[in-house]
């Protein structure tokens, strides 16, 4: 059970680990071709070679699958690719959404396409969650519990390294933006257009920063931070869930009269270290996971809200179980996904390898943000202890050469808060959208029709809102 799934992995809900590898064809001559999906027919299936490692003499080859929506209206078709989270399976995630009302308005257009990311397919297939411990619903804290941490960490990362030697260097996040321009060529295309949404938006913005005479029409949707570091984006997740729980507790002394909002907290704290203490891994289990909805969503936290209270200041587990099994919780949502490509991504893009003296620094800082959530957090910031060296890691995204983009930040998004969007636009130098809406992303959600509608505009026409708009 997990209190808070890395960033990454929520953010990367939308992408799951899989392939594209019915009936694809080889390139040639610099163009790809196409073939029906066995699986998909109303997709087109096809693959590019890429070298392992960009710019280098290394004869090493892999291969992309790409899965391709092709347009409705009179071609020829510009190509529209979707980032959408990740890292992971951008053929799997355009089947996830090839049947949305807001891709029918763009066919006319465009080519919707989807690719596997490095990583995904083979040769170069990276899971390694069956050589060690690669749970995340640890609760570190203290030095011992760190230093348990950090040993089950380094474990699995020496396994995964003696399966796949050097290869976990080069799937990070620059080698898949010079993958796309490839792409690109292989596609005949002088620009690319793309959406990409939450983990979806770095390779997004890389790609507009690295390449911004070929970048079309981009919109990054729920973007992370440019600056991407693992510790960063931690310390931000802490400040949006530890204010999204605060709003959430607030139901004391208002709708529940009888509860002493000053005590709600130190209640909610008490009960985890309570929990762990007599080793209850079922309740921590069913306590987190719905305190992590209710702080995701402020619709569920306004629902959960009087049954988590309650649980936190009595004790009484057993309506809490009740809904768990109800609402179907209690089911392995991430069976199938590579939580280790996760890592290699996340690794190959930040050189940073903390050690039990750091992590013990980073705690105290989340102590600082949030008593409740800093523990749950850390063992993201240890994802990468014993991981090989970064060969080629992501600096901080800035560019004043990128055409205008369109951002898009959600006021209730607790996984990449409103002020990320903000410090993306002025990165990139983009036009920042505001949506008033809750939970995470909000391009084919079917929630917000203001927002598609200027997304529509601006992929079509190219008209972009003023600065500062806001979607209600």
């Amino acid at each position: 059970m997990k209190l808070q799934k890395s960033i990454v992995s929520i953010v990367v809900a939308t992408a799951l680990i899989g392939g594209c590898s019915d009936s694809t064809t080889t390139t040639e001559n610099n163009s790809m071709n196409f073939e029906p999906c066995e699986t998909s027919p109303v997709l087109d299936c096809g693959m590019f070679e890429v070298p392992l490692i960009h710019g280098t003499t290394d004869s090493r080859r892999i291969s992309i699958d790409v899965a391709r929506l092709p347009g409705t209206g009179d071609g020829p078709h510009e190509p529209l690719l979707l980032n959408l989270g990740g890292p992971g399976s951008g053929t799997e995630a355009l089947r996830d959404v090839m049947d949305n009302g807001l891709l029918d308005r763009l066919r006319e257009h465009y080519d919707i396409i989807g690719f596997d990311q490095r990583g995904v397919g083979n040769p170069l297939q990276v899971n390694c969650d069956h050589l060690g411990d690669t749970e995340s619903s640890r609760y570190p804290r203290n030095q011992t519990d760190i230093q348990e941490l950090v040993d089950d960490a380094t474990l699995l990362a020496d396994a995964c390294s003696a399966e796949f030697s050097d290869q976990l260097q080069w799937v990070g996040s620059n080698s898949v933006v010079q993958d796309m321009d490839v792409m690109r060529t292989m596609l005949n295309a002088p620009k690319l257009n793309i959406i990409g949404s939450s983990f979806g938006t770095r390779i997004t913005a890389l790609y507009l920063q690295r390449y911004p005479d070929t970048s079309g029409r981009i919109i990054l949707d729920a973007p992370l931070r440019p600056n991407g570091r693992i510790d960063s984006l931690l310390m931000g997740s802490a400040v949006a869930q530890q204010g999204s729980f605060e709003q959430m507790v607030s139901a004391c002394g208002t709708t529940l009269p009888d509860c002493d909002r000053s005590m709600a907290e130190a209640a909610f704290v008490a009960r985890v270290n309570s929990l762990l203490d007599d080793a209850d891994r079922d309740t921590f289990g069913a306590f987190n996971n719905l305190l992590e909805i209710a702080t995701q969503h402020a619709e569920s936290g306004e629902f959960l809200a009087p049954l988590l209270i309650d649980y936190a200041l009595n004790g009484e587990p057993t309506e809490m179980f009740t809904l768990i099994q109800e609402l179907g919780l209690d089911d392995d949502e991430d069976a199938g996904d590579s939580i280790t490509l996760e890592r290699a991504v996340l690794c190959a893009d930040d050189n940073a390898r903390p050690t039990v003296e750091s992590l013990l620094s980073i705690l105290n800082h989340l102590n600082g943000t949030s008593d409740l959530f800093a523990e749950a957090l850390l063992p993201r910031a240890a994802n990468c202890v014993g991981w090989p060296e970064a060969l080629d890691p992501v600096a901080d995204i800035q560019t004043p050469d990128a055409p205008t983009s369109l951002i898009i930040g959600g006021s209730g998004d607790v996984l990449t808060p409103l002020d990320w969007a903000v410090e993306m636009a002025e990165a990139v130098g983009g036009v920042f959208l505001s949506s008033d809406h809750q939970g995470h992303t909000t391009l084919f959600a079917n929630e917000n029709e203001c927002v598609d509608s200027i997304a529509v505009d601006f992929l079509l026409e190219g008209t972009l809102p003023p600065a500062g708009a806001i979607c209600e």
